[in-house]
């Protein structure tokens, strides 16, 4: 699995770059399952503890098409 914490978003797409590795790895014939969050949007400081929690999200859910606001 592979995680990406994105502060960078375009409406209607997501994250930059979950989009951008998603489109990288589209197509392999195993590719990992990827998981984007947008976090720390605007500036905002995330920390170790948010950081923890995503990644045991992460390890316990199957990824969503789309980017995941979590703050």
């Amino acid at each position: 699995k592979v995680m990406v914490l994105d502060r960078n978003f375009a409406p209607g797409t997501g994250g930059f770059l979950h989009q951008e590795l998603k489109a990288a790895l589209y197509g392999l014939e195993r590719g990992p399952a990827i998981h984007g969050y947008l976090t720390g949007v605007g500036g905002t400081n995330i920390s170790p503890t948010n950081i923890a929690a995503l990644v045991r999200e992460a390890m316990s859910t199957q990824p969503v098409t789309s980017s995941v606001w979590k703050g």
